[in-house]
């Protein structure tokens, strides 16, 4: 016997048929997706993708204020975002 082998022989022999019947349904589920071009979201959106709504907040949004410290994963620093 070959180390590793038959330790998991129960394990196998009790979850590998459900596996298989679990492999099954997923590869039908698939098969229906791609024959009626839709997902478990819904249909496939043709066009472009839409940009978010608003922008991306950056540095540039904020006042700096002071820093508070520095340490091995970057620098704190008290801040205040600029209304708009």
């Amino acid at each position: 016997e070959k180390a590793g082998e038959g330790a998991c022989a129960p394990e196998l022999e009790t979850f590998g048929p459900r596996i298989a019947v679990l492999l099954g349904e997923r590869a039908q589920e698939v098969s229906s997706i791609w024959a009626t071009g839709s997902t478990p979201l819904g249909p496939k959106k043709d066009g472009p993708v839409q940009p978010p709504p608003e922008p991306r907040t950056t540095i540039a949004d904020f006042n700096i204020i002071k820093p508070l410290s520095k340490g091995a994963f970057g620098k704190v620093y008290l801040a205040r975002k600029i209304a708009t």
